[in-house]
């Protein structure tokens, strides 16, 4: 009883000591903040950058809650000015009255600048960095069958949205 109990004492020390001193494991960062309503910036092409601040979002988006990630799509909006003047692929922060339809996608691991997604039986990582007004995050190179080589420029959603 003695053995296993020190056991247990020097394995908690030891998560302690990592999640405390480690920043991809702590809650310390700003990084690990992810849980909410994420949209990816309308005028991002092409794997570059949005050229309007990402101001106009996509309809396609995510949520994240503790610890699982879903796909959101909205299915109300009646904004002009997308992306190929396609009406309603887009819409700007904070339109109120827009539903979403939400499709599970996965559990998440985070680290200190990776997020990790648990999908079809494959993890893929994606790396990310934060700028003045998006995220921006990418595949790693090693890629799960249904990972796309596109990197995302993402922006955290502050209105209400009504989730199916």
């Amino acid at each position: 009883m003695i053995k296993i109990n020190k056991l247990f004492y020097y394995n908690y020390l030891l998560a302690f000591c990592l999640t405390c001193f480690n920043p991809s494991i702590g809650k310390s960062s700003d990084t690990q903040e992810l849980d909410g309503i994420w949209f990816i910036c309308e005028f991002s092409v092409s794997n570059n950058p949005p050229d309007d601040s990402c101001e106009m979002l996509d309809n396609d988006g995510f949520l994240v809650e503790q610890g699982k990630i879903s796909h959101l799509k909205i299915k109300n909006s009646k904004q002009k000015g997308c992306r190929g003047d396609r009406i309603g692929h887009c819409f700007k922060d904070g339109t109120p009255g827009l539903k979403a339809k939400k499709r599970k996608i996965g559990e998440f691991v985070i680290g200190s600048n990776w997020v990790e997604i648990d999908y079809l039986a494959c993890s893929q990582r994606y790396w990310f960095k934060e700028y003045e007004n998006f995220w921006h995050g990418w595949p790693d190179d090693k890629k799960c069958i249904w990972t796309r080589t596109k990197e995302f420029f993402v922006q955290r959603y502050e209105g209400d949205l009504e989730i199916n």
